[in-house]
């Protein structure tokens, strides 16, 4: 019988993947943080360890290396859960020897068993039974997170509320690590209960925090503005039923107009990095041209601009049938009060200050990409 460590500081996520490997009769041992597995394995080896990579304290990149660093673990077969914004990690156990890096929110138990199957050369296990099991989870998982979406969504802004009051940075660190594990949770979870639109916000969400979970002391005004943002259409998503919703674009295409070189580079390798497709301008009139042969989801406008200007620009890309109601997201220096309101009454939908920020843009972008008006993508 096989030995499976599972490491997740999700106790649902571990489990739903324990029952499920249990079923396939592998002995399974489990961890809920990087330290405990850490001690674990150096008390017994098993055949193959399933890791979470974002936890407090010690994240899966440093079990990995503790790992490959020891003789008689070089060669445990290791795989990995991510978030799938959160790159810089991903490549850190990439090119410490993984076997596998999967996305936590997409990664179902019948899934995981074929690739733990597939890694250790064992035979495939019995899908229909599996199957139905999950599948009577995901049910079960689906009905019981949509009932407590009030209290998820309270949860958030509390402990959102909880971060700026800290008083000292330490307490504002562990504050950030408790407001980071929820999220993390409502995006386990949410996929667990095909809740699409839901991951996809909560996903971005989450990364935003890791983002900050280092320096929580540089969460601006700016910042929290957006994470704000992000808990409000939350609320709206867990109000509205997914089934009454059209299935999210695949290929969503985002239009970047800005003169400066630097920053609308800058912007396009944001959005590839959250899987957008995003063609850059600078200049307005070739950009205005652009809008009859591709279809945006999204524009992102400098409001500075030679000749027509980003303000300009959108009442004239307003007046298109077509694009009535696409959003615009205007990212500027400016961040005076005029020039904000004057972006939004040209019929822009939102505004993002410069120097960006990369995940708040990716969250603001995704917000505005899930919209059912926009046309979902």
């Amino acid at each position: 019988m096989k030995k499976i460590l599972l490491v997740d500081d999700d106790a649902l996520v571990l489990q739903v993947f324990r029952d499920g490997l249990l079923r396939q009769g592998f002995q399974v041992a489990t961890a809920k943080n990087g330290l405990e597995a850490i001690n674990m394995l150096e008390e017994n080896k098993p055949d193959l360890i399933v890791l979470d990579l974002m936890m407090p304290k010690l994240t899966g990149a440093d079990v990995v290396k503790f790992i490959r660093a020891q003789a008689h673990l070089a060669d445990l077969p290791v795989i990995v859960l991510s978030n799938s914004y959160v790159d810089e990690l991903t490549t850190a156990v990439r090119q410490a020897g993984v076997q596998e890096a999967l996305v936590k929110s997409r990664c179902t138990p019948s899934t995981l068993v074929d690739i733990i199957q597939q890694t250790l050369g064992l035979n495939s296990p019995a899908k229909a039974q599996l199957s139905s099991a999950e599948e009577e989870f995901r049910a079960k998982a689906r009905c019981d997170f949509l009932a407590h979406a009030s209290e998820t969504c309270q949860a958030l802004r509390e402990l959102g509320d909880k971060i700026k009051s800290a008083s000292t940075d330490l307490d504002r660190e562990r504050r950030l690590q408790d407001f980071y594990r929820k999220a993390h949770f409502v995006t386990a979870t949410a996929g667990l209960a095909r809740c699409a639109r839901i991951e996809k916000m909560s996903t971005v969400l989450e990364a935003l925090l890791v983002a900050f979970m280092d320096k929580p002391i540089n969460l601006d005004s700016s910042v929290w503005r957006t994470i704000n943002m992000a808990i409000d259409f939350l609320e709206t998503l867990f109000r509205e039923s997914d089934d009454a919703v059209e299935p999210p674009r695949s290929d969503p295409r985002v239009l970047v107009l800005d003169d400066d070189a630097v920053s609308n580079r800058a912007i396009i390798s944001i959005l590839r990095r959250i899987g957008l497709t995003a063609y850059g301008f600078q200049d307005s009139l070739e950009a205005f041209e652009s809008l009859e042969t591709v279809r945006y989801d999204l524009l992102l406008l400098d409001i500075e601009m030679p000749g027509v200007n980003g303000i300009e620009f959108c009442r004239r890309v307003r007046g298109l049938r077509r694009y009535r109601k696409t959003p615009i997201v205007f990212v500027t220096w400016h961040s005076d009060f005029e020039t904000r309101a004057e972006g939004l009454l040209s019929g822009g939908n939102d505004v993002l200050g410069k120097p960006i920020f990369p995940m708040e843009l990716a969250v603001k972008t995704v917000i505005h990409l899930l919209k059912p008006i926009a046309g979902d993508f």
